[in-house]
């Protein structure tokens, strides 16, 4: 997997170890929702994610931009 910002609000997880990590875990658009959290392993120094999903089945399409910036506020 490998890590970029796309801008300065955009942080994407790209890269063939992101699309086997969605292909084995079976992610589905609009329905699975992740939590990443990036960090530097202690004794290696080696960037590490940790990576929780959450499926909402009723959700089959792209949420509105209301509720999008309801739950996904700019922290800046």
């Amino acid at each position: 997997m490998m890590f970029k910002m796309w801008s300065v609000n955009t942080p994407v997880l790209m890269g063939i170890g992101w699309k086997n990590f969605v292909k084995d875990n079976d992610l589905t658009k609009h329905c699975d929702f992740l939590t990443i959290w990036m960090f530097r392993h202690k004794n290696s120094d080696e960037i590490c994610f940790a990576i929780d999903k959450t499926r909402h089945h009723t959700v089959t399409r792209p949420l509105s931009k209301r509720i999008s910036k309801a739950v996904f506020k700019n922290p800046n």
